[in-house]
């Protein structure tokens, strides 16, 4: 019976990730391969002529798991590649208007000022604000070029510098100069305009949206905490259900990469540990034979 009738496992379903403080669950569904490297080498004992070992005992496991994830929600990141409650930012609700960010002078300091420069970055009246992050450079005492990082939105670019005015925008004391073609607007200062040539200032602004994140990898104090992990692959015909479970996991960072016309993913390593609560470092589920 058992020969005709072997037990297998096929595929991979879902890794759900467990926190061991809070006990919250969160699922990551869109997987590529699960690579279980839990070995144990085995040490021999050689000596004196012989080329063959006297004997051999079981060394230190490998305890290691390679995941696979093709999908890059907050909660695979931090607890994949760690995370402190300074290390990203999440927006549930998105922002319906979009946003942009305050200006700041990156070179010298005269482009943002509140008399002679300009005094403030908004959005045009029912305007969608493009994408990215911006650059306005003093051209003269009144005037400035705009630079953009991307144009994922269609804004055009002028030269090879990613400049995206055609001419200089004039800055006028309290007045509007709207950014042609970014829905963004810039409002001069209230004294008389005097920005010194070649100084820059800088800001960012994001489109409408109704979710975003941001996640900081590597920064200082980050943690990466340890989680229970149980993987299920693929529900087969009459019920059979197959799971693995590791009870403490601990997540050694991501590596992601980006494919010419695909999706992207990235590599997870994790480190198996034992658990002397449950007495052992992983289980294996069979449901249905």
């Amino acid at each position: 019976m058992t020969l005709s009738n072997p037990i297998g496992i096929y595929g991979i379903q879902q890794a759900t990730i467990i926190d061991r403080v809070t006990n919250a669950m969160c699922g990551l569904v869109v997987l590529g391969d699960f690579d279980n490297q839990n070995t144990e080498p085995l040490v021999p004992l050689y000596g004196g002529g012989s080329v063959f070992p006297y004997e051999v005992a079981s060394g230190h496991a490998d305890a290691k798991l390679k995941m696979t994830v093709k999908q890059y929600d907050l909660n695979a990141l931090k607890y994949l590649g760690g995370s402190i409650s300074t290390s990203f930012t999440e927006n549930l609700s998105g922002e319906a208007s979009g946003f942009v960010s305050t200006l700041a002078n990156l070179a010298g300091s005269s482009v943002m000022s509140a008399t002679t420069g300009i005094a403030s970055v908004g959005i045009q009246t029912s305007a969608n604000p493009s994408f990215g992050t911006y650059i306005v450079k003093a051209v003269s005492a009144t005037t400035v070029d705009v630079y953009l990082d991307n144009n994922l939105d269609g804004v055009t670019y002028i030269d090879d510098s990613l400049k995206i005015t055609a001419s200089p925008l004039t800055i006028t004391a309290t007045s509007v100069t709207n950014i042609p073609g970014t829905g963004l607007k810039l409002t001069g200062g209230s004294g008389t305009i005097g920005m010194t040539t070649g100084d820059m200032a800088s800001f960012s602004a994001r489109p409408e949206n109704t979710y975003n994140f941001e996640y900081h990898g590597g920064a200082p104090g980050v943690s990466k905490p340890e989680f229970t992990l149980r993987v299920f692959t693929e529900k087969l015909s009459g019920n059979k259900y197959r799971y693995i479970e590791y009870p403490r996991v601990k997540g050694n960072g991501i590596s992601f990469k980006n494919k010419e016309k695909n999706w992207s993913d990235f590599d997870s390593e994790l480190m198996v540990l034992f658990d002397a609560t449950v007495g052992y470092a992983y289980r294996i589920g069979v449901i249905g034979r």
